[in-house]
């Protein structure tokens, strides 16, 4: 049973029944929607309308998409502005939110405005496997698409996921196993990508079967943020493995050091962006860029690599080609110190000039 709603900002009022003795009365209940709906422009009467389950499966399929696109080189946060209309529906409501838990910044237009204009659809349909649910996420010329079946409460990809409108690129992480952590244990699914032209994207294409140890509580599944972090770096440390050219045959044209505030935070704050622009009004197209964060010997700091892919970004959204900025990798310093969470720690970043 519905009844009326008072609309506040993120919150909504939904009044349910509650039988007592000597018969049933009107008792509000309050839902915040606040964790899912974009921080900007939301239609939270959209979101309030529907059921919580009903939330969680199409935030999966929300961040799945959005996963997958800021993998695809020329649509990433960082190097891509997108077009966005006020959302009408919870699907939409949850694309838009993905889109800014990606990082990705968003102009808000009246219609289908821009460059990087951003359109997403929900189709049902029934099939020989029966029926499935189609989604479709398009940023301009780019689609991704991608059909999921209901079992239960739950909700799995039904095929791969299918790319448009971009040359085959076979480094897409898909992040698939966010869905195991729904449970049903003995259900298997398809991953991998394909081409809508035909054409072969190199990806390795599996059968993902969620196992008695992947079902978790509600409360403590992968975050949708947290998923959509790892798929950037996904990206940026898959890049960073084409290694560095020769530097022999460059010059070094400028050095600076962002301090960070700690070994941790992705905050680069004003006066390292700053020097990041003034370096970056130097570089020319032939010119390479090196982010180098990580001095552990041992080749492996998390915490350095996520801190190199920020600056990364930071480089290419002021105009550098993303192809001329290298990350190194890790090479132990020549000297030894602790480092702890609360101590500031350097970021290296050196231009060269070929010639």
């Amino acid at each position: 049973m519905s009844g009326p709603h008072r609309r506040r900002r993120h919150l909504s009022l939904i009044l349910l029944l509650s039988c007592v003795a000597g018969g049933c009365a009107l008792e509000p209940v309050e839902r915040d929607v606040s964790s899912f709906a974009p921080l900007l422009g939301a239609d939270t009467r959209e979101l309030s309308n529907t059921s919580p389950e009903e939330i969680r499966r199409l935030r999966l399929v929300a961040t799945n998409l959005v996963a997958a696109l800021v993998q695809i080189p020329e649509a990433r946060p960082a190097v891509a502005t997108l077009q966005v209309r006020r959302p009408a529906s919870a699907f939409g409501n949850l694309v838009v939110r993905a889109l800014e838990d990606a990082g990705y910044g968003l102009q808000r237009v009246d219609a289908d405005q821009g460059r990087n204009n951003v359109t997403y659809s929900q189709r049902f349909a029934r099939t020989e496997s029966g029926p499935v649910e189609d989604f479709t996420l398009s940023v301009g010329r780019i689609a991704l698409s991608r059909e999921y079946t209901r079992q239960g409460d739950n909700i799995y990809p039904a095929s791969l996921m299918t790319l448009a409108g971009i040359d085959p690129i076979d480094n897409i992480d898909l992040h698939d196993a966010i869905f195991n952590e729904q449970g049903d244990i003995g259900t298997a699914y398809i991953s991998g990508t394909r081409m809508r032209d035909g054409a072969a994207t190199g990806a390795d294409v599996q059968t993902i079967d969620v196992r008695p140890d992947d079902p978790r509580p509600i409360e403590k599944r992968s975050a949708s943020e947290h998923v959509l972090a790892s798929a950037r770096r996904h990206y940026s440390e898959r890049a960073s493995m084409r290694g560095i050219p020769d530097l022999h045959r460059y010059t070094r044209q400028g050095r600076l050091v962002l301090l960070l505030d700690n070994a941790s935070t992705l905050y680069l704050g004003r006066e390292n962006k700053q020097l990041v622009r003034e370096l970056v009004n130097r570089v020319g197209k032939a010119d390479l860029v090196v982010v180098k964060a990580c001095h552990d010997a041992n080749g492996r700091n998390e915490g350095a690599n996520a801190q190199a892919v920020r600056v990364e970004e930071e480089v290419v959204a002021y105009g550098v080609a993303a192809d001329s900025v290298r990350i190194a990798p890790c090479a132990g310093a020549s000297y030894r110190h602790v480092m702890s969470d609360d101590r500031v720690t350097p970021v290296e970043v050196v231009h060269f000039r070929r010639g």
